[in-house]
């Protein structure tokens, strides 16, 4: 899992907003599946079940911390960096960020590594332990429930995603 090491940094980042928060939580989790090594190995896949456990890990600190996840606004400064001469889309983006923090687990996670964090769709499917196809299939019910609450069509939502 050290090669995903990099992914879960940046998710843990995303989600405490404190890049020293995420380096203790993930080497705490590194060493929790170290430490359970064999049970690790007899899981199905190894992969989805270590994500899984940096979720938890993720979702148990949000909650000892009594604060929402950062993700919104931690989304929207790497946006504001990466675009800044293009505040108008940014600011419709912040919307966008909001609702993306509002979506299920796994939906969630593929919109933030493919999406947010840039990954492609095969990387996103090894850090996650899922297929390449469970990628394309939660993506695309994703986007549904975004265009959805951000009052746009599906149409506009696809073509969106192809620019």
């Amino acid at each position: 899992m050290v090669m995903h090491g990099e992914a879960y940094w940046e998710y843990a980042r995303l989600h405490l907003g404190d890049s020293d928060a995420a380096d203790g939580l993930v080497d705490d989790v590194f060493a929790d599946l170290a430490a359970t090594w064999d049970t690790v190995l007899r899981q199905e896949s190894v992969e989805e079940f270590c994500w899984g456990v940096l979720r938890a890990t993720v979702d148990d600190a949000l909650e000892r911390r009594a604060r929402p996840s950062a993700f919104t606004e931690a989304a929207f400064a790497v946006a504001m960096d990466d675009a800044r001469e293009a505040f108008q889309a940014l600011e419709s983006g912040i919307g966008l960020f909001a609702a993306i923090g509002d979506l299920p687990g796994r939906q969630h996670d593929v919109v933030v590594l493919t999406y947010v964090l840039g990954y492609p769709i095969v990387t996103a499917a090894r850090i996650m332990g899922i297929t390449q196809g469970g990628v394309y299939s939660l993506r695309r019910d994703a986007r549904r429930r975004l265009a959805a609450a951000l009052g746009l069509d599906e149409q506009t939502a696809e073509e969106a995603e192809e620019q």
